[in-house]
């Protein structure tokens, strides 16, 4: 059941992540995607330019070596498509939130971060004015490590 729990909470994650990028409390300072790629390249990530469409003017992705973190980073056309698709996020984890906390896992919600978290697994929604970037690990204490340290050399 633990095992079922995390991995319904974590599809809900990629997949509304997924549409986010694809479709369209403490405040975090925006990151340029140039920024987003240098910092990540210096900390071993292999980053990913996925171009730009009509709402997000930016799309990249970084993964590191063994692909137990993936970093999801969406400049939007404007702040109000950003703000939309962070709160599609808060709401996926609104709805889990309860049955999540039964598994385990710590969820924290704020105005502009969403970071749900255990021993083995983190994901982390993190709303910067017009940008989202959206950080996932699974599998070791290593790889969320690894995550919340890809995160800080972001300065988010």
């Amino acid at each position: 059941m633990k095992t079922t729990m995390k991995r319904i909470a974590a599809i809900v994650l990629v997949s509304v992540t997924a549409l986010s990028i694809a479709a369209c409390g403490k405040k975090n300072k925006s990151i340029s995607a140039e920024d987003f790629k240098s910092k990540l390249e210096k900390e071993g990530y292999t980053v990913t330019d996925y171009g730009e469409d009509e709402e997000v003017t930016a799309k990249l992705t970084a993964v590191n070596k063994d692909h137990s973190v993936s970093i999801v980073y969406g400049k939007f056309a404007n702040k109000d498509y950003a703000e939309t698709n962070f709160q599609a996020q808060k709401d996926a984890i609104d709805s889990v939130k309860s049955e999540a906390k039964e598994q385990g896992f710590d969820i924290a919600i704020s105005s502009s971060e969403v970071i749900m978290s255990d021993a083995e697994h983190y994901s982390a929604t993190i709303l910067a004015g017009d940008t989202l970037v959206v950080i996932t690990a699974e599998g070791s204490e290593d790889a969320v490590a690894s995550a919340k340290d890809a995160k800080k050399a972001l300065g988010l």
